[in-house]
């Protein structure tokens, strides 16, 4: 289908036409899945390995974790519970407008006079806790991360609001800095520091296990797992005459008198 933009259905012996473009998306390294032959070389060929594009990680592009942040957010209070709490805050704090409820992020202080919806903010040092995380669960990690944050800190202020009297909560007879103080909703730094401790970590480096990873046991020859030893044994020997075959030119006398004690020629 790739090569010849055709394909034959189950059941039909005559081929379609089929004007598409296939996206596909991988965490493994594919040239060296092809080097080992895990991976089909014509498959990845066809893939146009010349237009790929590597996506780093975000330890790799921390830079870009703020802007990151800022959508996680937007996109938490977007749609389903997570929106129809924020709706509830917004109607208990006397803040709902005809608007739709909307939610941001800002950065080390908050804007001087919000006028849309809720305004999360995240310290400084927040930040910098952040950005010195590994993030081994990469994207996903952080989002997860900050959803759990901005949830939880809007939670405790809607708990504040619906624990005032009705008289003193904000609405939109009072002064416009109050309604503007219930629009800033900040994100406790103790709360960032225990997410980000109790994010999940990898393991550390374990040397290979026999029957687990191929490892090598000297320059060129490599332990490959198998299902028996005398399977490992016989790729392990077929490393060895391919590089004997390698290094003598094909000569099998040479290869004989490399290999064998006593007369090459008898043997």
């Amino acid at each position: 289908m790739l090569q010849e933009g055709r394909i034959t259905r189950l059941g039909e012996s005559v081929p379609r036409p089929v004007d598409v473009k296939v996206v596909a998306a991988t965490n493994a390294d594919l040239e060296s899945a092809v080097r080992k032959g895990a991976f089909r070389a014509d498959l990845y060929a066809r893939l146009n390995p010349a237009a790929k594009l590597r996506l780093p990680p975000l330890r790799e592009r921390i830079a870009d974790l703020p802007e990151l942040a800022r959508s996680f957010v937007r996109k938490t209070f977007a749609a389903g519970v997570d929106r129809e709490l924020l709706a509830r805050y917004l109607d208990t704090a006397g803040l709902r407008a005809a608007s739709a409820p909307h939610a941001e992020l800002a950065i080390g202080r908050a804007p001087a006079s919000p006028t849309r919806g809720v305004v999360f903010v995240l310290a400084r040092p927040s930040l910098v806790a952040l950005e010195a995380h590994s993030w081994p669960g990469n994207v996903r990690e952080l989002e997860l991360l900050l959803k759990t944050a901005v949830v939880s800190a809007l939670s405790d202020a809607l708990t504040a609001v619906e624990g005032r009297p009705e008289s003193s909560r904000p609405d939109t007879r009072r002064a416009a800095g109050t309604q503007q103080e219930a629009r800033i909703v900040p994100i406790p730094a103790k709360l960032v520091r225990e997410l980000v401790a109790a994010s999940w970590t990898p393991d550390a480096p374990r040397a290979p296990k026999r029957g687990a990873e191929s490892f090598e046991v000297r320059p060129g020859f490599e332990v490959r797992p198998g299902a028996t030893p005398h399977e490992v044994a016989v790729a392990l020997e077929r490393q060895l005459y391919e590089r004997l075959y390698a290094e003598t030119d094909g000569d099998f006398t040479r290869m004989a008198r490399r290999l064998l004690s006593g007369d090459a020629a008898t043997n």
